[in-house]
């Protein structure tokens, strides 16, 4: 018995040796250890939602009707904007001071984590301009969506169209994974099947250094979700006949 009851002691001992060495790493890593803390400091972890590409709109002999076409957009993180000099950024995307402080002061009543659009429709030149600037700016990102393009005026009534979603809109429960600056359709047939044609958005976790520069997927895109394209329409219409 005393054998046994000194080898329990010898267990609790060892039990509380090594409790103590974790206690006391810990206690080194957050006192003296700030490797962890620059790390952290050097990168970000950014959140980007992909939205899908919506569905296209044929009709009944399969003739394109409503397609997709590339945009960018200039959009911002307010958690990220840090030192901002807003005489340089005005410079270089031409926005008056007046509408950079109401870009900035809508997008952080919004989220100060979520992305807000700051400039609509870029063309390519002023994409390429402002591309070249965006180290200097953390927080300020492009963003490329997809804009609707309309194959026939004849349907235009039937076939509606989308728009940027209303702040109106974002408040309803039915919209609540919409962000601002996403289309939604507003009236006619794009509205009408909305949750048919827009499909479902997949989430992106990028790494950023303070430079704004993206250094990769976040765990190698573990935790990443693949945007689902929206469904096609088949109309019976016949679009020559109209």
């Amino acid at each position: 018995m005393q054998y046994l009851e000194g080898r329990r002691y010898v267990v609790m001992a060892i039990f509380m040796l090594v409790g103590l060495l974790f206690a006391g790493r810990l206690f080194y890593l957050q006192v003296f250890d700030d490797s962890y803390k620059a790390a952290a400091d050097r990168n970000t972890l950014q959140r980007q939602v992909q939205v899908p590409f919506r569905g296209l709109i044929y009709d009944r002999h399969d003739s394109v009707l409503v397609q997709n076409a590339p945009v960018y957009d200039l959009v911002v993180v307010p958690r990220e904007v840090k030192s901002l000099d807003s005489a340089k950024f005005c410079r270089v995307t031409q926005l008056s001071i007046e509408d950079l402080r109401l870009g900035l002061r809508v997008a952080r009543k919004y989220s100060r984590v979520k992305p807000s659009p700051l400039l609509l429709n870029l063309s390519m030149t002023e994409l390429a301009s402002i591309q070249d600037y965006l180290n200097d700016f953390p927080g300020f990102h492009t963003q490329v969506r997809m804009a609707r393009a309309y194959k026939t005026e004849n349907l235009a009534h039937a076939l509606g169209y989308v728009g940027s979603i209303t702040p109106r809109l974002l408040e309803k429960p039915r919209y609540a994974k919409y962000q601002p600056g996403e289309n939604v359709g507003i009236s006619g047939l794009e509205k009408y099947y909305e949750s048919t044609l827009m499909g479902q958005r997949g989430v992106q976790y990028r790494l950023v250094n303070v430079r704004g520069i993206d250094k990769g997927p976040f765990r190698g895109g573990e935790f990443d979700t693949l945007a689902v394209a929206g469904q096609d329409l088949h109309l019976s219409i016949d679009a020559e006949l109209q």
